[in-house]
């Protein structure tokens, strides 16, 4: 009995290209602002993913992730706010108004370490 077979099964066909297909998936709203940024750009949003990609893969700002930034920013915040909290019991304190106890309390209340 004859079979039929496709092309594909009978004959061997080289992909064109040497990229392959990748996806992601958006929330609508990150679809909305990429079709709206794509038309905007006179592109299509497959085309402009594709350069977004590429862009933040060779930058190598982006290959820098901004958490460890953040996090020494956020030790600093609170290095900052415990010497403030410090500074206002010194000066309390010192001003003879009030005792380094009810300045230490004072501090504690008002000036937020953490």
């Amino acid at each position: 009995m004859f079979e039929l077979k496709s092309f594909r099964d009978c004959h061997y066909v080289k992909s064109k290209s040497k990229t392959k297909p990748t996806t992601c998936r958006l929330d609508e709203r990150d679809r909305q602002e990429l079709e709206a940024r794509a038309e905007k750009l006179n592109t299509t949003m497959g085309d402009l993913v594709q350069q977004y990609v590429i862009a933040g893969l060779r930058d190598d700002d982006a290959k820098t992730s901004i958490v460890p930034i953040l996090r020494e920013f956020m030790d600093e915040i609170r290095e900052t706010r415990r010497d403030h909290a410090l500074m206002a019991e010194v000066l309390l304190a010192s001003a003879g108004k009030i005792s380094r106890e009810e300045a230490h309390k004072w501090a504690e209340h008002n000036i937020r370490a953490e």
